[in-house]
């Protein structure tokens, strides 16, 4: 059976404060690529 590539990510809000300060982060995530699976994945 083939392994599964897992995908998880978050988006993050943005405050009036935040842009005040002019440094925030909207998105994060990871990506586990099983070996021999095409990288980067589709999609």
């Amino acid at each position: 059976m083939a392994r599964a590539v897992h995908t998880f990510f978050r988006y993050f809000p943005v405050s009036e404060r935040d842009r005040r300060w002019g440094l925030y982060l909207t998105t994060a995530g990871e990506s586990r690529i099983p070996p021999g699976f095409e990288y980067p994945p589709a999609g």
